[in-house]
């Protein structure tokens, strides 16, 4: 091959490379994925500014003021909770009560703030009047907010020493 036969070939050549390059730059085809999006039943806690899972205050059930010598059976009511349960429609919710602080014989207790002297006292449902035992699970279907009322009472036994008695009870909500 000759110089000028040399040259015409190297510029066929890169021509060719060219052409083939910008061919491949410019090609096109058509693809498809698939899109997708599943909504599932559940609930979002509001009202208690938390992202952690805990709720925080839900409510006070307060017995009020009783004498030390009373034998009569407080009561109270928890009507409405401090946070909101905002559930989907037709969403199975599960609620726990555990027994408190300071549990015994199966009831949850009142502790003296500062002594040993304990007052027991049991939950029930409000609008059934069944009663709560600790760790039990109700279910309930909620559409909206879940409304979830608790009426409590506590037998006094007339000899108690004065002062306040406390619990504090842990609700566990799932869905």
């Amino acid at each position: 091959m000759t110089l000028p036969h040399l040259k015409s070939a190297l510029a066929l050549a890169l021509s060719l490379t060219a052409l083939t390059a910008a061919n491949m730059i410019r090609a096109e085809t058509d693809k498809t994925f698939q899109v997708s999006a599943t909504v599932m039943s559940g609930c979002a806690v509001l009202g208690s500014g938390s992202t952690s899972g805990d709720a925080g205050h839900l409510g006070t059930l307060d017995f009020g003021i009783a004498s030390a010598l009373s034998t009569d059976t407080l009561t109270a009511s928890l009507n409405q909770w401090d946070v909101a349960l905002q559930c989907s429609p037709n969403t199975a919710v599960s609620v726990q009560i555990d027994g408190g602080k300071q549990p015994s014989g199966g009831r949850r207790q009142l502790a003296l703030n500062g002594g040993n002297q304990r007052v027991s006292y049991d939950l029930k449902r409000q609008t059934t009047m069944a009663p709560i035992g600790i760790d039990q699970i109700f279910s309930e279907t909620v559409t909206g907010e879940l409304v979830f009322r608790i009426h409590a009472e506590a037998p006094l036994s007339g000899d108690l020493p004065p002062g306040t008695y406390t619990d504090a009870l842990r609700v566990t909500i799932g869905w």
